[in-house]
């Protein structure tokens, strides 16, 4: 991972931030007792193997937000023969095109509070009068709702960590126990962040962010160069937007396929309003394409050479008009490894922000108003 950045470091509001963030890294980053930080350790990997769960080659798997964005994110690096399909929204079109091929799957909830409304009702379409229950996985937190629901019907039961919010369960039980990753890769991702070089890097780029913040750069816009990173970036944007917009904190987050915007919203990052901070996430090996160009008179060209190019350009671009950005390179956009080791880093990340605006990183208290208010109209 490669992180580069065309702030100053010599502004006197980020030499401020930069001794703020140094002091929480240094001092009480890992000093709060959520079980996120758990999840980083070897021995916590090691003991999620021995948790056995029983599944079909097609899986769904039913959850919203930090339940699902997670398994999403980390799907893009399954290589298994299990193909998953993510239910995360209400829609009535998937059951119409799929009801009928679900009783060849398994079903796997995940809800921590085991009473999320959206995730109940597509719960509840989905279970035919003969479905066999011991086809569900429910993880949720005991006593709850579908915990109940679990007992009842003998359906498989993972207890979720009832200190671990959604967004920072990436590394937790509730999403690595569905996949077929090698252990060894995932600790090796967790470790390579936890060290002093990246932390020398988390305090800078915090500082950055931080610096951002306060000079009123409210939007955090990544630009993704491959299609594969689409669900990482929805996992990222959750991160921020729960994370940090608590008290009239702003840092909007919001993806941008490239170059695909080019055409679209290029105009608005380069000509509009100054307020905005681009994280670019670029691959350097991606599966490339060669082809006869019949407009140039070659022979053999190849995408990868026009892709760089428009990359490139664009930095470039940024550079010239004194746009505040970050490069953020993978070498492979399906290693576990690199994913695992990018997602720590912008967690704690994110973490750090959090810390030095003195908000608590993991909580979302005004989604819950909306919920209350949901159940009072149905009731």
């Amino acid at each position: 991972m490669e992180i580069a950045s065309a702030i100053s470091f010599k502004d006197k509001v980020f030499k401020k931030n930069y001794l703020k963030c140094k002091n929480i890294v240094n001092k009480n980053l890992f000093d709060n007792k959520n079980f996120f930080y758990e999840t980083l350790t070897k021995q916590y990997q090691k003991n999620i193997l021995r948790n056995k769960v029983i599944l079909k080659d097609n899986i769904i798997f039913v959850g919203m937000g930090g339940s699902v964005l997670g398994a999403k994110m980390l799907n893009i690096c399954n290589k298994s023969k299990k193909k998953f399909i993510f239910l995360d929204n209400l829609d009535s079109n998937f059951f119409k095109d799929f009801k009928k091929k679900i009783s060849n799957c398994s079903i796997v909830v995940v809800s921590k509070s085991g009473s999320t409304l959206e995730t109940l009702t597509n719960l509840n379409i989905l279970i035919k009068k003969k479905y066999n229950f011991k086809n569900i996985i429910v993880v949720s937190s005991l006593y709850s709702d579908l915990h109940a629901f679990a007992v009842k019907f003998g359906c498989q039961f993972i207890e979720h960590p009832r200190d671990l919010s959604g967004r920072f369960s990436l590394l937790s039980i509730v999403n690595l126990i569905f996949f077929d990753f090698n252990k060894k890769d995932i600790i090796s991702g967790i470790q390579s962040i936890l060290n002093k070089k990246f932390f020398s890097v988390l305090i800078k780029n915090s500082s950055l962010i931080l610096t951002l913040i306060k000079k009123n750069y409210n939007t955090n816009v990544s630009l993704i160069y491959s299609n594969k990173l689409l669900d990482f970036s929805f996992w990222y944007q959750q991160l921020l937007a729960e994370s940090i917009g608590k008290k009239e904190n702003d840092f909007l987050p919001f993806t941008s396929v490239c170059p695909k915007d080019y055409h679209s919203l290029m105009q608005l990052y380069l000509g509009g309003k100054k307020n905005k901070f681009y994280t670019f996430f670029y691959i350097k090996k991606n599966n490339n394409i060669y082809f006869k160009d019949y407009f140039n008179n070659k022979k053999k060209t190849n995408l990868s050479s026009i892709t760089n190019a428009q990359f490139a350009a664009c930095i470039e671009t940024f550079r010239e008009k004194k746009l505040p950005y970050r490069i953020i390179t993978l070498n492979s956009d399906t290693s576990i490894k690199e994913i695992i080791a990018l997602s720590v880093y912008l967690m704690l990340e994110t973490i750090v922000i959090c810390k030095a605006l003195n908000l608590n990183p993991f909580n979302q208290p005004d989604v819950e108003s909306i919920k209350k208010k949901t159940r009072e109209i149905l009731t």
